[in-house]
C-alpha cells in the first residue's frame, strides 16, 4: 500500500477505492489495512477537498522511511531474479492469443 500511495503522480490523491483497485482488494480490506497504517503511524486520512465522502491516504514521515527502507532491497531483488521474471512474462506474453495483442494509438483495424 505504501508503494501504492509513493506512486501516485503529482497532486494526485490516493483514495481507498483507488488503493483497492490497484492492490487487488476489496474495499472493506482496504479499509482495514488503511486503518491499521494510519495506527502505526505510517499514513494519515485527509477529506478531499472535491468529493467530502472520499478519504485521501497521505504517507506520513513513518511511512516515507519505510519507502526508502525498502528501495534498495527492491532493487536487490531485481538484479538477482529480474532476468527469470522477464524469461516468465515472455512466456506469458508469447502464449496469448493472436487477438488479444493491444491496438496502436489511432489504429482502426
Amino acid at each position: 500500500m505504501l508503494q501504492v500511495i509513493a506512486a501516485m503522480p503529482e497532486g494526485q490523491g490516493a483514495s481507498i477505492s483507488y488503493l483497492a483497485e490497484r492492490m487487488i482488494l476489496r474495499h472493506n480490506s482496504a479499509v482495514e489495512l488503511v486503518d491499521r497504517a494510519v495506527r502505526a503511524g505510517m499514513v494519515r486520512r485527509e477529506s478531499d477537498d472535491e468529493d467530502l465522502r472520499r478519504s485521501i491516504v497521505k504517507l506520513m514521515p513513518e511511512g516515507e522511511k519505510v519507502i526508502q527502507q525498502l528501495i534498495p532491497l527492491h532493487l536487490a531483488e531485481i538484479d538477482l531474479r529480474g532476468r527469470d521474471i522477464i524469461a516468465a512474462l515472455e512466456v506469458v506474453l508469447a502464449s496469448r492469443p493472436s487477438d488479444a495483442e493491444p491496438k496502436a494509438a489511432g489504429d482502426t483495424a
